[in-house]
């Protein structure tokens, strides 16, 4: 079973799979690529070029590959249809050439999608990532959240994906994931 988990900077997208892992519901946790570069690389995120875009699309259809015949529930932070709403805020002009490059992902057709939705002005609360610039962090963040979907329908998996608000408590947003996994799990058997 393959599920990817997308939304904005601290929608709660890396603590929901770190709890699944931890207890044993999912057996591999792909993390968001994009974020794991950013940190190494220390940059702008709203700087970044087509470039970019492409060695994240190219670095996760190749792990997509390696993960073809893994055993268990695969869940992957971002994946496809976040990394698209991210480069179409970015660099849009790129955004049909990632659209083909991800269509060519072999768990495309399995995926199972939770999009984790808050308020992109509950970012300046949650996070001190961008506190020096939280003005900038809630422009780019809410056109991300308008773009999710679009990234979604473009891949054909808005209708494969259940939205989840995260306004509230943790503990709650987590049973809400719990169960849908475990709906998905007993649709899978």
């Amino acid at each position: 079973m393959i599920i990817f988990v997308c939304g904005i900077h601290c929608s709660g997208k890396t603590s929901i799979l770190k709890h699944l892992e931890n207890h044993g519901h999912i057996s591999y946790r792909g993390h968001e690529i994009g974020k794991e570069l950013y940190y190494e690389r220390k940059f702008q995120p709203d700087l970044q070029g087509v470039d970019f875009e492409f060695e994240i699309a190219k670095q996760e259809i190749e792990r997509d590959k390696k993960l073809i015949n893994h055993n268990g529930v695969v869940a992957l932070e971002t994946w496809h249809p976040g990394n698209l709403a991210y480069a179409s805020v970015r660099n849009p002009k790129c955004t049909h050439d990632l659209i083909e490059i991800a269509k060519k992902s072999p768990l495309l057709p399995f995926a199972r999608g939770l999009w984790l939705k808050m308020e992109h002005t509950e970012i300046t609360r949650r996070s001190i990532t961008f506190k020096d610039n939280t003005d900038w962090a809630i422009e780019f963040y809410g056109k991300l959240e308008l773009e999710i979907e679009t990234s979604l329908k473009s891949l054909n998996l808005f209708d494969k994906t259940t939205i989840i608000n995260t306004n509230g408590s943790f503990s709650d947003t987590l049973q809400n994931v719990t169960n849908w996994l475990y709906s998905c799990q007993q649709e899978n058997s």
